[in-house]
């Protein structure tokens, strides 16, 4: 007589893949490795928590904003309507903006330096926060991307930048403020015209922009 094989059994969902992924990128998923006792064409169907779904053996999940967790169920059904999910999870992790202090940045003492930094995210849409450490002490004291740099005296100064995202990851980046030294002014008084044996009281004066000069 004819031998028929009875598909009793569920089939089994296997999901292979990363586990992490940084924000901003994406990570395939492979349900290929799902099999089933009596024969493996089975259907697939995923769904997602970014919303991705498919009916194929691999699915793309956007990892688009850190830290979170997304995750991913996959279904499998065999020729008999048997069928079997299982659950992949995905860490998405946090990545650090870039920071630009552009620069190098010159002056003459006495005067103040604009500053200007700028900073770049994998996250476009979402801003920085920036702050400048003018005396490079590791206290950053000013916020904002710019900020002035008085120069009291000739000098080169290295200064910091800062650039930092919502969750808190930052980077930093240094450069120099070069402070010129600007020569005195000195006034010897005024013209005089006196007599033979006379003395001339002379009233002379210097000024310097450098607050430090002598």
């Amino acid at each position: 007589g004819a031998e028929f094989t009875y598909d009793c059994a569920d089939p089994l969902a296997i999901i292979t893949g990363d586990s992490t992924c940084d924000e901003g990128h994406s990570v395939t998923l492979d349900g290929s490795n799902s099999h089933d006792t009596v024969d493996d064409d089975l259907d697939y169907s995923w769904t997602s928590t970014d919303s991705a779904s498919g009916s194929d053996p691999t699915l793309v999940m956007q990892c688009v904003d850190g830290p979170s967790l997304i995750t991913a169920t996959l279904t499998v059904t065999d020729d008999a309507g048997h069928a079997n999910s299982t659950t992949h999870t995905v860490t998405v992790d946090n990545v650090d903006p870039i920071a630009n202090a552009k620069g190098t940045y010159s002056g003459d003492e006495g005067s103040d330096v604009t500053l200007g930094g700028s900073g770049t995210d994998v996250l476009a849409d979402l801003p920085l926060t920036y702050s400048w450490d003018l005396d490079n002490d590791g206290v950053f004291e000013i916020s904002g991307a710019g900020a002035l740099f008085a120069c009291i005296d000739d000098s080169v100064n290295t200064v910091v930048f800062r650039a930092t995202d919502k969750d808190g990851g930052n980077d930093t980046d240094t450069t120099t403020v070069t402070c010129n030294n600007v020569a005195p002014v000195v006034d010897a008084g005024d013209d005089q015209t006196i007599n033979q044996g006379q003395e001339a009281v002379v009233d002379e004066s210097f000024t310097d922009v450098g607050t430090n000069d002598t």
